[in-house]
């Protein structure tokens, strides 16, 4: 089984948990209601990658925007020439918002083991936040991904539709005396 909990649904407030397993299948709402019966091995990851607050799903060597309207997922980006890490868990060599933006980069590496790649959004947003990077508890999901068990960063405020302005929280850099 496999699940995962973001916000990709702008019709109910909060995360949706996605499911796939022997027994359960599908899109529920944060107060258990089903929200599609959509059988789906899409589960893996998520990040977030065009203009809007919800988040993309990430899953071996494509990002895809769940379709409320249609209840499908709707392809944004393949790259044939890359591939996922570990098996069936399919996860990316690296998610986390590297390069300023508040939306986040994706790194696969090739299949022949040769190259990594780093693919950022092109879409334009109305959202002007600070990098995700200046949130501790994500900062420490990026970190973790690195380190142990490869699991799609979380801030520490919600961000999603309906949210609030995040806090802006100070960064302090340690200076060592040589």
């Amino acid at each position: 089984m496999r699940a995962n909990s973001f916000d990709i649904d702008p019709r109910y407030r909060g995360h949706e948990s996605w499911v796939n397993g022997a027994q359960i299948h599908g899109i529920y709402s944060v107060k258990g209601e089903l929200i599609s019966e959509v059988k789906s091995r899409s589960c893996n990851f998520a990040l977030w990658w065009d203009g809007d607050l919800l988040r993309e799903i990430l899953d071996k060597n494509y990002i895809a925007k769940w379709n409320w309207h249609e209840s499908v997922l709707d392809t944004l980006l393949v790259d044939a020439a890359s591939t996922s890490n570990n098996g069936t868990k399919a996860t990316p060599v690296l998610s986390a918002d590297l390069l300023g933006d508040w939306r986040e980069e994706v790194i696969w590496r090739t299949r022949d083991n040769q190259a990594l790649r780093i693919y950022t959004t092109t879409l334009p947003t109305t959202y002007r936040f600070r990098t995700l990077m200046h949130d501790p508890i994500y900062r420490l999901g990026i970190a973790w991904q690195n380190t142990a068990y490869n699991q799609p960063p979380h801030t520490g405020f919600y961000l999603g539709e309906g949210m609030v302005r995040p806090p802006q929280k100070e960064m302090y850099t340690p200076v060592y005396a040589k």
